[in-house]
């Protein structure tokens, strides 16, 4: 990873992208811990030592869909996940990752990110 890469949009405010009244689903809340403040989203550890398993959420109230997102936000939040994505494979030596936004349980917009190895059962 460069060192060079950056999280922020350079034409964009961190409050331009986000929602003040913005309040994390309290599913998310039980089952994580929230380790960052990206500048769309929340970044989580899921309480789950099977995987090396993290969630992004983009910090936009009332959105369940990406394209619900406007266009800077989509953007910012392919950046955020494909750094998220390109560290932890660095860091945990990974063979896949899998980046997945399922909301069949939780409604609010999230996308899981966990490393997976060959050598898994």
């Amino acid at each position: 990873m460069t060192a060079e890469k950056n999280l922020t949009s350079d034409n964009l405010a961190d409050s331009e992208l986000t929602d003040v009244n913005f309040t994390l689903h309290q599913q998310l809340e039980l089952d994580t811990i929230e380790l960052a403040d990206l500048p769309l989203c929340k970044l989580l550890l899921c309480n789950d030592s099977a995987y090396p398993w993290f969630i992004l959420v983009p910090k936009v109230t009332g959105v369940s869909e990406i394209y619900q997102l406007d266009w800077q936000q989509q953007q910012q939040l392919l950046n955020e996940s494909s750094l998220l994505s390109e560290l932890l494979m660095q860091v945990f030596a990974g063979d896949k990752m899998n980046v997945a936004a399922l909301g069949n349980v939780v409604e609010q917009l999230h996308f899981y990110h966990i490393v997976r190895f060959k050598t898994e059962a």
